[in-house]
């Protein structure tokens, strides 16, 4: 199947709205941008573009683990926070939008 960038995000976006997340076009447009190394502009100014197999099947893995309920930051491996972008991995508790309101 051939796959180009506005048919995965449509894809994508299908398939995290049925298991329930509460933004899956964003989502779904951080995941693709990250695993094509894009900003989220230039999947609308390339949105014709073909992806590869290899972006796909990284992509396909993407979305099966946000699907899971991994956390977008987790996925990207990164979260901005106070204006600042913190690396994050699995033994980092990822700053959440909350805490900005606390400090």
């Amino acid at each position: 199947m051939v796959a180009n960038i506005s048919s995965f995000l449509n894809w994508s976006q299908n398939q995290l709205a049925d298991a329930g997340v509460l933004s899956p076009r964003l989502d779904s447009e951080i995941i693709l941008a990250h695993t094509l190394n894009l900003s989220r502009t230039d999947l609308w100014t390339q949105d014709k573009r073909v992806l590869s197999e290899s972006e796909k099947q990284i992509a396909k893995k993407n979305v099966e683990r946000r699907l899971n309920r991994e956390p977008i930051s987790l996925i990207v491996g990164h979260q901005e926070f106070w204006s600042l972008d913190f690396v994050v991995d699995e033994n980092v508790l990822a700053p959440r939008p909350e805490t900005e309101l606390v400090i």
